[in-house]
């Protein structure tokens, strides 16, 4: 959790850290963490990564999300 700590010193935000095999859960400013918020853009870099790493981004230059 230090390193944790140290990374975030001076953002304001939250992260949580769920271990794939233990199933512990680390949570870096639980306050936040437990405040409902709209995902807003950073979860379109998850969405991305889960995107490219499945293969479903065939090229860069592909259109591969169309909004209303």
């Amino acid at each position: 959790m230090a390193e944790i700590e140290s990374r975030m010193k001076n953002l304001d935000g939250t992260d949580v850290f769920i271990h794939f095999h233990s199933g512990k859960t680390t949570i870096y400013n639980p306050t936040l963490a437990h405040q409902r918020t709209t995902p807003a853009s950073a979860f379109k870099i998850w969405n991305t990564l889960i995107g490219a790493e499945l293969g479903l981004l065939p090229s860069s230059k592909e259109l591969f999300y169309r909004w209303d």
